[in-house]
């Protein structure tokens, strides 16, 4: 699935700061974040003919004081002129935790608000946590801070009720039967600007999940092997959110709702999935 390989690239972070005395304490963590932050990942990937393929991919995010980020792909084979692959636009906002870690809260116009907890880890570096990945500060890239700061943005439903939820007997339940109706293999294809992405996965009853990604780009394709676990959250009958957890990722959500005993639906990613038998 489409979300397994930009799994790295669509919550964020933040990195330190002296705090002063504001009357907001997220003002100096807001300054801090704004600007735009890289992670670059260098491989050597065999080609149809043989050949070996010097591969660089970087991942360029952006996030401004009107609460606004952009997140971007690039991919550069050997000496060829870089392709953008991937580009998001949605929209964020960051909550102070203790000085060192803190919440950024995600949300785009199709997809409901994501909170993940991010970690300074220099000057101009930032951890996401679960991950050994370290993103870094685009020197000159931030922003004069405008005096005040705009307020930040508000998630959809910030402020309103929580919905009833089920009993934890009922909701264990309907998570069981979700999750014993996911079980076997599925197969998907997606295609975004130009990237291919086509997988099979195995989902087995010990909660484990195994497969491979086919990224093909530009006529180039590379494998990803897949091995981790997974978790099933019913949110109906029918619906469900589905977490990857691979060893040196943040874990990866995405919601899923079931047309027929051989379908599903990710009205988000705008695929279908199809079991395999």
């Amino acid at each position: 699935m489409r979300a397994l390989l930009f799994s790295l690239v669509f919550a964020l972070f933040a990195a330190p700061a002296a705090h002063a005395q504001t009357g907001d304490p997220n003002e100096d963590l807001r300054r801090y974040v704004n600007g735009v932050w890289q992670l670059t990942f260098r491989e050597e990937v065999k080609g149809g003919t043989g050949d070996i393929k010097s591969v660089s991919t970087v991942i360029t995010i952006t996030l401004r004081y009107d609460g606004t980020r952009t997140i971007t792909q690039d991919e550069t084979v050997n000496d060829r002129p870089p392709i953008r692959t991937a580009e998001t636009h949605d929209y964020y906002r960051v909550d102070e935790i203790d000085g060192t870690n803190f919440t950024l809260t995600a949300w785009s116009d199709t997809d409901a608000p994501k909170a993940t907890r991010r970690m300074r880890a220099g000057a101009d570096q930032m951890k996401v946590e679960g991950s050994d990945a370290i993103y870094q500060r685009v020197a000159g890239t931030q922003e004069a801070a405008p005096t005040p700061l705009p307020p930040q943005r508000d998630p959809p439903g910030a402020g309103s009720p929580p919905a009833a939820a089920a009993s934890p007997d009922a909701q264990q339940s309907l998570d069981a039967r979700l999750r014993d109706f996911l079980i076997g293999r599925w197969t998907a294809s997606a295609t975004q600007n130009g990237t291919t992405v086509e997988s099979m996965l195995d989902y087995r009853t010990s909660g484990e999940v195994v497969g491979y990604q086919n990224v093909t780009t530009n006529g180039s394709t590379r494998r990803y092997d897949v091995k981790g676990a997974y978790t099933v959250v019913a949110s109906g009958d029918k619906a469900f959110t589905l977490t990857f957890y691979l060893p040196g990722l943040q874990p990866v959500s995405t919601v899923l709702e079931i047309v027929d005993a051989d379908t599903m639906l990710s009205r988000a990613e705008n695929y279908q999935t199809k079991r395999v038998r």
